[in-house]
């Protein structure tokens, strides 16, 4: 199964018509002033470049939204700087650095009240109170 398009270069007045044509958008193309040059293709360093770029835009916009959502403080010492996301029950879950925007979304509308932001001195602290102390996330203290 043939379409037109396909079947028009096996007739030469088709083939006319359709570079006739291609030419007058060309030309109006042109007198508009929009580029007729077809696009340069990207080397690999550029395209690495861009691709680093839009990853570190994407990182930054998980980050935001998380602060947004968790805080930007530690809720055990209050301290600001790189925070990590722990679960209250101490299960393991997957990193929230590695989901992408839909998961992390649907796992805030669906648990948001199971997780926590915690520094990473605390996060250590936490998972050792709770492994060898035996505590759980409402027998320790944190600042509200």
């Amino acid at each position: 199964m043939t379409t037109k398009d396909q079947m028009r270069y096996k007739d030469p007045e088709h083939r006319k018509q359709y570079l006739k044509e291609w030419h007058h958008k060309s030309w109006l193309n042109k007198k508009a002033g929009i580029s007729t040059k077809p696009k340069t293709k990207m080397t690999q360093e550029e395209a690495l470049i861009r691709n680093r770029e839009n990853n570190k835009k994407y990182q930054n916009q998980k980050k935001e939204y998380l602060i947004m959502v968790f805080g930007d403080r530690c809720k055990i010492c209050g301290k600001v700087g790189v925070m990590m996301i722990h679960r209250k029950d101490g299960n393991k879950h997957k990193l929230f650095s590695n989901m992408s925007w839909v998961e992390i979304k649907k796992e805030v509308e669906l648990h948001k009240d199971e997780y926590v932001r915690v520094c990473g001195i605390c996060h250590n602290g936490v998972h050792w109170a709770m492994r060898y102390l035996g505590l759980i996330w409402d027998n320790i203290p944190s600042q509200k």
